[in-house]
């Protein structure tokens, strides 16, 4: 009984220790949440989410973490509610950035970071045509 009572308790238990945790702030001081930041039981960064207009307090840019290095940013430039300027990195070196310049969800151009020891390695995908030019 008392094996069945410890395994019981560490399966309803253990959940609430491994759980994520959200830490809101107020990083302008006007009184309302902008920015919040989920960790890992260790205290490491997993993601960050914030409302840059400090307006609405909906999140317009979101940063993302793996193994505690900076991954992938996000942004929402017309604040609709979804990103559509993306930068991929690897810690603190850019690997290529992505924009959707039409806000239709579809990501229309991508640059990548030039190599190193190139002079400039810069490609894109050409950028989508309105509708109404299309042919």
């Amino acid at each position: 009984m008392k094996k069945f009572a410890v395994v019981l308790f560490l399966l309803v238990a253990a959940p609430a220790w491994a759980a994520d945790r959200v830490e809101k702030k107020d990083t302008n001081g006007d009184g309302r949440i902008d920015t919040w930041t989920t960790t890992d039981k260790a205290g490491v960064p997993l993601e960050i989410r914030s409302d840059r207009s400090h307006k609405d307090g909906k999140v317009d840019r979101w940063v993302y973490f793996k193994n505690g290095k900076m991954v992938r940013t996000e942004w929402d430039r017309n604040f609709d509610g979804k990103p559509d300027f993306k930068v991929f990195q690897d810690g603190t070196r850019l690997i290529e950035k992505q924009y959707d310049d039409n806000f239709d969800g579809k990501y229309e151009r991508t640059v990548k970071a030039p190599e190193k020891g190139t002079v400039d390695s810069t490609s894109t995908t050409p950028p989508a045509r309105p509708k109404g030019l299309q042919s």
